[in-house]
């Protein structure tokens, strides 16, 4: 879910974001101002639109014309990064450096939100804007419409999950939540958005086993630490 989740007073809701808000810290998941890990209202344009190539130098052009350069080797000349597969991210992601695990965590909120269609993605962005405006009818709309015409795509699900979050119908959103782990096991959105539905019912043993996976997927992710010690403290409050 990473996108919307509103704050909630008792548990810090960290949303993900769309694509190009994950990029400040995707804390992800759920959280407000910044939606990087779960942030909330972020434009999908944002900072992943496409990063501008260093110009070539001369002794590069004539390398890779002269076919003398791997791929590694010309994008480095050429001055661009090559992007992280999702395997490499979520590596980086399990490892000890906070800033390179915040960079993985957007470059995996970056691949998930790319369909490799252009009119599904138009879709998500479309259902994205209406929920940003607050106009949920509309964005649950909008993702059934995706969810039908590509029932495999995972954020499709993941959304709708977010827009159901907000619209109070927790049932319907751990549903579509399911939907997108099925699809996408290390969906730490979906893991933390899960859980925040179970806390909503009070549900509170499911929703740290969710807080768990979440962290166990993404160890820096914060507001999966923070909401699994609530949940766990009515775990304790309520035995």
């Amino acid at each position: 879910m990473r996108e919307l989740y509103p704050h909630s007073s008792r548990v810090n809701v960290f949303l993900p974001m769309t694509a190009g808000a994950a990029a400040a810290e995707r804390d992800s998941v759920y959280s407000r101002g910044d939606p990087s890990q779960g942030g909330c209202h972020a434009g999908v344009e944002g900072r992943y639109a496409g990063q501008r190539r260093s110009p070539t130098s001369r002794s590069c052009r004539r390398r890779i014309g002269a076919g003398r350069l791997s791929r590694t080797a010309r994008s480095r000349c050429a001055g661009e990064r090559l992007p992280m597969t999702e395997r490499e991210a979520l590596a980086v992601l399990r490892g000890d450096d906070p800033v390179r695990a915040a960079r993985a965590a957007a470059a995996l909120w970056q691949l998930w939100h790319q369909s490799g269609d252009a009119q599904l993605d138009a879709l998500l962005l479309e259902g994205i804007e209406a929920m940003q405006r607050q106009q949920l009818a509309e964005a649950d709309t909008v993702f059934t419409r995706l969810i039908e015409r590509a029932p495999q795509f995972a954020e499709g699900w993941n959304k709708r999950a977010t827009v159901r979050y907000m619209a109070k119908d927790y049932a319907g959103s751990i549903a579509d939540c399911r939907e997108t782990l099925t699809r996408n096991p290390n969906h730490f959105g979906a893991l933390s958005g899960q859980g925040l539905c179970h806390i909503a019912l009070e549900e509170y043993r499911e929703a740290a086993d969710l807080f768990r996976r979440a962290l166990a997927v993404h160890p820096h992710l914060e507001s999966g630490r923070t909401n699994l010690r609530t949940a766990l403290h009515e775990v304790v409050k309520w035995n």
